[in-house]
């Protein structure tokens, strides 16, 4: 991911980088004036403008920053120790998101236009990614059955029942929210013929329930990460 260019030696930015940044200050009496910032503020929402305008800027947030061996994923990740980018965004993860991004939308033939469209994308993704994560946890411990202790007996014996791993669950659940947002961005063929076979249904209410599928999904929120504490 792209950032304005930065001088290592002294750790200010660069005159292109100023530049950069500086274009995007927003003008007096400009729509940012109805946020009533101050100057600091004015120059953060000048970077992030700057972000939201480079091509994976809105996909900055779904990557985990880097923690080294501290990292939840560590005894999963093929990245070796002294190599990994502390306070960083995950490397992996940051790739994965790129690959995905471009591929969805060349496949899909996004518009960089359309904005309901690209927001769906980043849920797909984000999807995945947490998917991904799923994956790296089962992959450290494979047990999808666990026996979870529910109580414990006036001499001391716990009391156990077996229940889906976590994990496995969140997967499950997370794997069918992809699929319904690929239906809505008509990335199968089976809901692309439906679609096409469809021909007296009116475009205007497809538009309308991939409206309805995305406020429900923002409801739920399109943020979904596994917490995972090494024992």
């Amino acid at each position: 991911m792209s950032k304005p260019e930065e001088s290592k030696a002294s750790g200010h930015m660069s005159h292109e980088g100023v530049k950069s940044v500086t274009k995007n200050l927003p003008k007096e009496g400009g729509a940012h004036d109805a946020w009533n910032l101050s100057e600091k503020g004015k120059k953060a929402m000048a970077k992030a403008n700057h972000m939201n305008q480079l091509k994976h800027g809105l996909y900055a947030s779904i990557p985990i920053l880097c923690k080294g061996e501290e990292c939840p994923y560590s005894d999963a990740c093929y990245i070796e120790e002294d190599e990994r980018p502390k306070t960083d965004p995950c490397p992996i993860e940051a790739s994965t998101i790129e690959k995905l991004v471009e591929d969805y939308t060349e496949d899909l033939g996004i518009d960089e236009d359309d904005a309901m469209a690209r927001s769906m994308i980043r849920m797909l993704v984000s999807t995945d990614i947490s998917i991904t994560r799923c994956e790296k946890k089962l992959a450290v411990d494979p047990d999808i059955v666990k026996s979870v202790i529910v109580a414990v007996t006036e001499d001391g014996r716990p009391l156990t029942k077996p229940e889906i791993d976590k994990a496995y669950e969140l997967q499950n659940k997370l794997a069918r929210q992809r699929n319904q947002i690929m239906k809505d961005l008509l990335a199968t063929p089976k809901s692309r013929a439906q679609i096409e076979d469809n021909t007296d249904k009116d475009p205007s209410s497809i538009v309308a329930t991939m409206k309805k599928n995305l406020a429900k999904y923002q409801e739920e929120g399109d943020e979904i990460t596994v917490e995972v504490k090494k024992e």
